[in-house]
């Protein structure tokens, strides 16, 4: 169900090993020392003790309404892009399908923020997404990225190495975004693809995910690390059953991220930072 709403699985760039093999065990030499740097000064279960706590009223069936709302919407979206496309060519019937989905998640990008204006203490600022605060959030989501970027790598190498393992014609679930950007050259749709999977998407989830649905876990339970967990688990499942491992390491380092310091932006950062890193690597091997 959900391949056909276009919803990028982040870990495609993993499928292909060409001269990016180079540059990704560099990043993952440098990210465990990075990550090794991280544990020294880690504090265990108490680590997010002292986080920001985000006061607000979203009940706990309002964010699962929402993802909910969102596939109806997206499949909507879909089918009224393949009645539009009819018989016109297929890069024209993509550019419609993920424009299409585009508006969409754009659109509740709005009404997201707009409840969370309404829902939380201190409004935006309450919810995570202070302006003063945007400078200071770019060089931590840099490093935060680079620490997980190796556990995220090994864990896709783990589930590909098992998959053999248990069956010879196994093969990691295919990232339906990039195979398009990979199989249509026409520039309108490449440039709709970037601009859907390096901006939009990061923006939509981490409103959606971490946002509203990390926080509300945190307020019933009390707990963010838990709230961290249930949330990365739930993020996960909503993806390719292959990429639950890497997604939910990764989802975990975003919504640490986002607890410690209270900042929506730094985990929107490290999730565009991801994106990013897998369209351009996709775009590299057209050559």
């Amino acid at each position: 169900m959900f391949e056909n709403q276009y919803i990028l699985a982040e870990t495609g760039f993993f499928q292909q090993f060409h001269a990016l093999d180079i540059a990704a065990v560099v990043i993952s030499v440098f990210g465990l020392f990075c990550f090794a740097g991280w544990l020294s000064g880690f504090a265990g279960g108490t680590d997010l003790s002292n986080s920001p706590v985000r006061r607000n009223n979203v009940p706990y069936y309002v964010p699962v309404i929402w993802v909910f709302i969102w596939m109806l919407m997206s499949f909507i979206a879909a089918g009224l892009s393949e009645m539009i496309s009819g018989d016109r060519s297929e890069w024209v019937g993509q550019f419609l399908s993920f424009g299409a989905i585009t508006i969409v998640e754009a659109g509740m990008i709005v009404i997201l923020l707009l409840f969370a204006y309404m829902s939380f203490a201190r409004r935006l600022k309450g919810f995570g997404l202070n302006v003063r605060t945007l400078h200071r959030d770019i060089f931590p989501a840099i490093v935060n990225f680079i620490c997980v970027y190796p556990l995220v790598f090994a864990a896709v190498l783990v589930v590909d190495f098992l998959g053999r393992v248990l069956d010879p014609s196994f093969e990691l679930q295919t990232n339906e975004g990039l195979s398009v950007l990979l199989d249509y050259p026409q520039l309108p749709l490449r440039i709709l693809l970037i601009i859907f999977s390096i901006v939009i998407v990061p923006v939509f989830e981490e409103v959606l995910f971490r946002g509203l649905f990390q926080s509300m876990v945190r307020g019933y339970t009390q707990r963010p690390w838990m709230s961290v967990f249930i949330t990365s688990g739930f993020f996960a499942m909503l993806h390719p059953w292959t990429h639950w491992p890497a997604l939910f390491i990764l989802s975990c380092c975003m919504g640490y991220a986002y607890e410690k310091s209270g900042s929506l932006f730094r985990s929107i950062f490290i999730h565009m930072l991801f994106n990013g890193l897998n369209v351009t690597a996709a775009l590299l091997t057209m050559g």
